[in-house]
């Protein structure tokens, strides 16, 4: 599959290795050069510097032979235009968006175009852990690939950091509930005793995941 990605972050950036590791042919997007240095050394896709609104840096990246186009940068307005551009102009078969205000979402949802809501999401687990007191659980998120975990920080944790735990490279932790309060965590964020770390990951390494916060010391 090829597959052009917009936004090199944390979430764009470990969705290309993933896909790189799997054998797709990827071409990431972004205008910060250094954003490049998340991929690691053993990235053997394509990297492209522009802004994913022009059209030539998009062809630059290979959009008019894509299978799939995902736009996960910071901004909603710059993710919904070049999805739109990808789907109407290039006529991109598969356009998936990361949008923050789950209102919109579900308006481009609605116009064919797949969307995913990390504010949505992590709100939907705030009200299970609220109303319902739900446990640690593994939840299916975008397809049936990958999955939700929720994990419990305990005191042998507490005070280390999230970059130093034992995660595989597939997992991403994509937000921190802290006394109520969500949050999208850095790497270098200190743990603390009782928060919750919401991780994207595949079905293959739960176990290795859960393996990390029962191992793991400060």
């Amino acid at each position: 599959m090829r597959v052009v990605i917009l936004g090199c972050g944390r979430v764009g950036a470990t969705l290309a290795r993933m896909l790189d590791k799997e054998g797709h042919q990827v071409a990431i997007i972004d205008y910060q050069p250094e954003a490049f240095r998340r991929l690691g050394h053993d990235f053997k896709g394509k990297t492209v510097l522009g802004w994913g609104l022009d059209t030539d840096v998009l062809k630059q990246a290979g959009i008019e032979e894509a299978d799939a186009f995902a736009a996960v940068t910071e901004g909603d307005n710059r993710n919904i235009m070049s999805a739109l551009i990808a789907r109407e102009e290039f006529k991109v078969p598969e356009v998936v968006v990361r949008i923050y205000d789950p209102r919109r979402a579900e308006i481009y949802h609605n116009y064919g175009i797949k969307t995913i809501s990390t504010t949505q999401l992590v709100a939907q687990r705030l009200h299970s852990i609220i109303v319902k007191d739900e446990p640690i659980t593994s939840l299916p998120v975008a397809d049936d690939r990958h999955r939700v975990l929720e994990m419990v920080v305990g005191k042998h944790i507490e005070g280390k950091k999230i970059r130093s735990l034992p995660l595989p490279e597939d997992a991403l932790v994509s937000a921190l509930i802290r006394a109520g309060n969500a949050f999208m965590p850095l790497s270098d964020t200190t743990l603390q005793d009782g928060d919750r770390l919401i991780i994207v990951t595949k079905p293959e390494s739960i176990a290795q995941v859960e393996a990390a916060f029962r191992n793991a010391r400060g």
